[in-house]
Formats: C-alpha cells, structure tokens, sequence
C-alpha cells in the first residue's frame, strides 16, 4: 500500500529537529500498517503527483499557511483535489487538509470566533467516543461540504471531523504529533497564543492521547 503525502507545509527551526510534517505520519502509519509506503509531495515548493493513481491512498498534512492563502502552489493543490474527490481516490485531511477538503468540496473555512485551539483536546462522535488529541489551529470549518457526515466535534470546534462518500475522511486535530514536538511548536507560538492559553496548552500535554486509535480508525476507514 502506498501513501501520498501532500506535504502543505515546512517546518522551520527548531521544530525541524523533530523531521517533517511527512516523518511524522510515517512513523505513526508505521506503528499500524508496517508493509505502508510513504511518499512526499513537497507542494509548497511546486511538486505535485502527475496522476492520482500513483499512490493509493492521498494525504493533505496541515500547515502553518491558511486554506484563503493566495498561493499558486495552493491553487494547484486545490485543482488536484478536486480531481481526487471527483475520480473518488481515497483522501485524508488533516488539520490545514481538512479545511481545504472542505473549502474544496463546497464547505466553508473561517477563523474562529475564539482563541486559538490548542492542546490536548478531548473529542466525540462517530469515529470515537472518547479521542484526546493535540489540537493547533486558529482557522476551523463552519460548514461541511454537501452530503458530508459528521464524526468529531468538540466543544470549541464542532466541524472537528467528517467523511464524505465512501472515499474522503478528515480530522482537525493532530494524530500525528507527539507531546515533545507540540511543546515545541506551542514554544514558537507562545507570543501569538497569549500567556494564559500558551500555559494552558503546554499543562494540557500531560494528558494521555488515543492518537494510535484514530490513526487505526483512518485507515479501517477505507477497508
């Protein structure tokens, strides 16, 4: 089995002693499908798959850039999404992906009327009672494409997560972070974060995460 990742992001120091957005969900994959190929699309520096069919399955990663962004490398990601999700390959989208399948497929992306969503969060719905994941996220989706079915949501994110059809599944939060690197990324975004939701955030990490269950969950998905 292969794994596209359209890498949507690069990690500048010092979060890039941790890998990259790409590492991380191959080491997570890893844990659960040990014969799983994973290969990266750098797509902010212009690389793009030339067919859908050369992966099996298509994963957007988050990214410090919002979905609204006036990029050209956005712009063409946008374009092969569309082609993923009318040729109905097999899609996940996480974080900044989730927002752009959304934004994609008809939905609608604004920044949240709050602060900053970070941290270890708790989540419910069909894909899971009971998730803890790390969240890191000013922008949310505030209404799903048509015909989407919810299956996460949180108390300040309710488009947490959806499915559409039987091809394209999305999570907001992170199953592929791990405490250390979310420490280090919240570090950089301490000043933009604001002291008290900083701290909250950091304290917020101690807290066990199910980010090997919804990692499972994503890719029962498809089976």
């Amino acid at each position: 089995m292969k794994l596209g990742v359209l890498q949507a992001g690069r990690l500048s120091p010092p979060l890039d002693a941790f890998g990259d957005y790409t590492d991380m969900f191959r080491d997570l994959f890893s844990r659960l499908s040990p014969e799983m190929q994973v290969r990266k699309y750098e797509v902010t520096l212009g690389v793009l798959p030339e067919h859908p069919s050369e992966c099996d399955i298509w994963l957007i990663s988050g990214s410090a850039h919002g979905v609204h962004d006036g990029f050209d490398w956005l712009a063409r990601l946008e374009e092969f999404v569309a082609k993923l999700h009318a040729g109905e390959h097999k899609t996940i989208g996480i974080c900044f992906g989730h927002q752009l399948i959304a934004k994609v497929c008809g939905g609608e992306v604004e920044r949240a009327k709050g602060s900053w969503c970070a941290g270890v969060t708790r989540y419910s719905g069909p894909l899971a009672e009971n998730a803890w994941l790390i969240a890191s996220h000013q922008d949310q989706v505030v209404r799903m494409p048509e015909g989407a079915r919810l299956e996460l949501t949180s108390d300040s994110c309710p488009i947490a997560g959806f499915t559409l059809a039987e091809h394209i599944i999305t999570v907001q939060a992170h199953p592929e972070f791990k405490p250390e690197f979310a420490s280090a990324l919240f570090d950089v975004r301490r000043e933009a974060l604001g002291e008290v939701r900083y701290q909250e955030a950091v304290n917020s990490l101690s807290h066990t995460t199910t980010s090997l269950e919804i990692g499972e969950q994503l890719l029962a998905f498809f089976k």
